[in-house]
């Protein structure tokens, strides 16, 4: 196996924390990591610029546990990816498990998807989460087995449910700073592009918080679907160079259109800037969960840009 991994040794993985304004849930984060075990190497908690007592409260965590391998760090970048590329040069496990600081890890979850390895090759490990809202409610979340599929349909995992090979997240140069939104398939789509293995893991053993403050999920939503379409999009000019199946590259557009309708509501322009891409030449949608009969009907008739028109004027009667 390339790289084996044996995971009942020490220090197989560390731990990354990018904490903005988070003193409230880093004890909680910091607690999930703690019960993994002798898996964890090392534990960088980065304060993002934080204007709270998130650097007080990690430093007196590490202090009190008595933590010689943790590690406060500063990045005065605001923004996740920042955060999170920092500590990159001081890794030094093979692996790496990024945490936001408002999710948790439930207790064995490294270990449980490091155990794949002893079965199967992999430099992503995509892993199921509970996420809980702002309401309570729960829903789970389980990655699709295909890759492509799973990467194009947001179904490959989220930040803090996956694992990463740290070679390889060093090899793509880490995280693009410069995008507030799908970070983590930015970054797996770049990893997938170099040829790295992904294995899957449907066991429950990550929960996101979805009420934490400042995603960009809850307050900047033209900008997030704006930055999920232009990542599919560019999923999709690199699966065309790999699948020769009209029936699988349907099936990638599909869902890279349903993006595109949800973009339409924020910002027309540039949703029809996607669509007149070459690759949706000769496209009909289906119905499906997205898009109704009747949708698909008036599609036919009238394009996309014709009805989606139709269904603005209807929306304000």
């Amino acid at each position: 196996m390339r790289d084996a991994i044996d995971s009942g040794l020490r220090g197989e993985v560390d731990v990354i924390i990018p904490a903005f304004q988070a003193s409230a849930t880093i004890e909680r984060a910091m607690d999930s990591v703690r019960i993994q075990g002798d898996v964890v190497n090392q534990v960088f908690i980065v304060d993002n610029a934080s204007t709270d007592e998130t650097s007080e409260v990690v430093r007196a965590y590490i202090e009190k546990n008595g933590l010689a391998n943790w590690q406060l760090m500063h990045e005065n970048r605001t923004g996740a990816p920042a955060a999170r590329n920092h500590p990159l040069p001081h890794v030094s496990a093979n692996w790496i498990q990024f945490l936001d600081a408002d999710d948790e890890l439930l207790k064995g979850k490294i270990s449980k998807q490091l155990a794949q390895l002893e079965h199967a090759n992999g430099d992503v490990i995509a892993g199921a989460s509970i996420h809980e809202h702002a309401s309570h409610q729960l829903t789970e979340k389980v990655p699709l087995e295909e890759v492509r599929s799973a990467l194009i349909s947001g179904r490959c995992g989220i930040t803090s449910s996956n694992l990463f090979r740290s070679k390889y997240v060093k090899l793509v140069n880490g995280w693009d700073e410069k995008l507030s939104s799908s970070q983590e398939y930015d970054l797996m789509l770049r990893i997938w592009k170099i040829g790295g293995d992904f294995l899957f893991d449907s066991t429950l053993l990550t929960v996101i918080y979805e009420a934490g403050s400042g995603r960009i999920t809850t307050s900047n939503l033209p900008q997030k679907w704006l930055n999920h379409c232009a990542v599919q999009h560019r999923m999709l000019i690199a699966f065309r160079e790999t699948s020769h199946s009209t029936c699988d590259f349907n099936e990638w557009l599909q869902a890279h259109f349903s993006c595109i309708r949800i973009l339409y509501q924020h910002d027309p322009e540039k949703a029809l800037e996607f669509w007149r891409a070459r690759e949706f030449e000769g496209f009909i949608p289906e119905v499906n969960a997205a898009n109704t009969s009747a949708y698909v009907k008036l599609f036919r008739l009238l394009g996309f840009e014709g009805v989606e028109r139709v269904r603005k004027v209807l929306r304000k009667l």
